[in-house]
């Protein structure tokens, strides 16, 4: 506080002084108001304070104490345990095109996928979802990115039609004017909440001590892209009206860059790329799309629609 008191009476001498010098000087006299500010005051780590995530992934937060003083280790289990595949099947539309996606939940999950989102661009025009599912909200993320946030629509305790291990479901629709291209889709497993009793699970009610630092460091783990699985897919991406050449140039630079990817093909995204030639740039995805599988496979076919 004195530090700021500081601050302002310095501010207020230097222009009294301004207003009380000699005219002759009034123009080499330049006075910045500044802004007053205070930042947020770092979280103090304590001695024993460490978070990490175990072997199966989950969190481990160590540092708290007992009301008696006895440590205290938290073991929190993430919504990770699940293996998550999503495929999407193109049908161009009047106005753009429908986007069908499948999804499954490999075999060794040990969680149920209770919620998903995809992160596509532009406007979604219409959107259906199978039985027991529901697009539940799609939330703008600028500058032109909107997460489709689609859950499970049943009761927890409701078993019928759950995404368990082995199982799939679908089609999830959406229909857009965005042309396709390549897009992330994350998935989050369902987990018992912790009972009232279990102290491990129950970092926020804890009723020992521990440090902010360490209950924001266990919050952090447990955001939604962290308590959450990756994967990718074919959905809405290119602006309506990019030429094809273009489109498809910028796709395959962006990819190139994803590890999902391997590095041999990567390579040879880069090297297409760089091909200015419609056809020859046309060759070089059928080429490609030939000895490829799974999502290659359906990321070129995605972009061979720009070059009829």
């Amino acid at each position: 506080m004195a530090r700021i008191a500081t601050v302002v009476f310095a501010s207020l001498a230097v222009g009294l002084w301004a207003q009380q010098a000699p005219q002759k000087d009034a123009a080499r006299i330049k006075v910045v108001p500044r802004a007053i500010t205070t930042s947020k005051p770092e979280l103090q780590r304590g001695p024993g304070d460490r978070v990490y995530l175990d072997e199966q992934g989950d969190v481990i937060a160590e540092g708290a104490t007992l009301p008696d003083g006895r440590p205290f280790t938290f073991r929190i289990k993430k919504r990770v345990h699940i293996k998550p595949q999503i495929t999407s099947a193109l049908r161009p539309g009047s106005a753009g095109y429908e986007y069908n996606f499948s999804v499954a939940n490999g075999s060794g999950a040990q969680q149920w996928i209770q919620l998903f989102w995809i992160d596509v661009n532009g406007s979604i025009d219409a959107r259906m979802a199978p039985p027991y599912w529901r697009v539940y909200n799609i939330r703008p993320m600028p500058p032109q990115t909107n997460r489709v946030y689609i859950g499970r629509q049943a009761k927890d305790d409701d078993s019928t039609g759950r995404l368990t291990a082995g199982s799939s479901t679908g089609p999830f629709t959406l229909a857009s004017s965005w042309s396709p291209g390549l897009v992330r889709a994350q998935f989050v497993g369902y987990r018992e909440p912790p009972s009232s009793t279990d102290k491990q699970e129950n970092y926020e009610s804890f009723a020992g001590n521990m440090s902010d630092w360490l209950r924001e460091a266990i919050n952090s783990e447990l955001t939604q892209d962290r308590n959450s699985v990756t994967a990718y897919t074919i959905g809405p991406k290119v602006k309506p009206g990019t030429p094809g050449v273009q489109a498809v140039r910028s796709e395959l630079q962006e990819s190139a860059r994803n590890a999902i990817f391997s590095l041999p093909e990567r390579k040879e995204m880069m090297a297409l790329a760089s091909m200015t030639n419609e056809s020859e740039l046309r060759d070089g995805l059928r080429a490609l799309h030939a000895s490829s599988s799974g999502l290659s496979s359906q990321f070129y076919s995605a972009l061979l629609t720009y070059l009829p």
